[in-house]
């Protein structure tokens, strides 16, 4: 169901919006007060729940973490490759499925099969990650710190 709307009004950081149905005579009447310049087009979708930016940041390091020369010793690019091709979702390309991009991994089961298939083939190497899981918690501590800072 599609609908017009138009800014009407900014308080407090919350942009509201003035949502009407295909009524043209109250939408004619408020063009005449407003002007289109303020119309908008507004799309609700369903809400789902979608990967973070620390779950891409989390296995793009992770993998470049196994690709050091004293654990795997592959380049970073092959090693995520590998894990999503073989743990990754597929999608269809080219009339064959391929394996989906990390970027393209837009629900959070999605790149959690991702991370998920990390810590199997570190298991797989005998790679002990605890290292890198004390490592990400520092970036993530030193990150909340930069942002305390910023708003002081």
């Amino acid at each position: 169901m599609k609908h017009r709307a138009y800014l009407i009004g900014n308080r407090d950081d919350k942009v509201c919006f003035f949502i009407h149905p295909d009524d043209l005579t109250l939408f004619d009447f408020e063009m005449q007060k407003h002007g289109p310049k303020d119309l908008l087009t507004i799309e609700v979708k369903k809400w789902k729940a979608r990967r973070t930016l620390s779950q891409n940041n989390f296995f793009h390091l992770l993998c470049d973490y196994l690709s050091h020369p004293s654990r795997m010793d592959m380049d970073a690019g092959l090693i995520k490759d590998g894990i999503k091709d073989r743990y990754g979702f597929k999608i269809k390309a080219f009339g064959k499925l391929i394996p989906k991009p990390s970027h393209l991994c837009n629900k959070l089961e999605e790149m959690s099969a991702l991370i998920e298939g990390c810590f199997r083939e570190a298991g797989n190497q005998q790679i002990d990650v605890r290292d890198f899981i004390i490592h990400w918690e520092e970036i993530k501590r030193r990150k909340q710190d930069e942002h305390r800072n910023c708003k002081d």
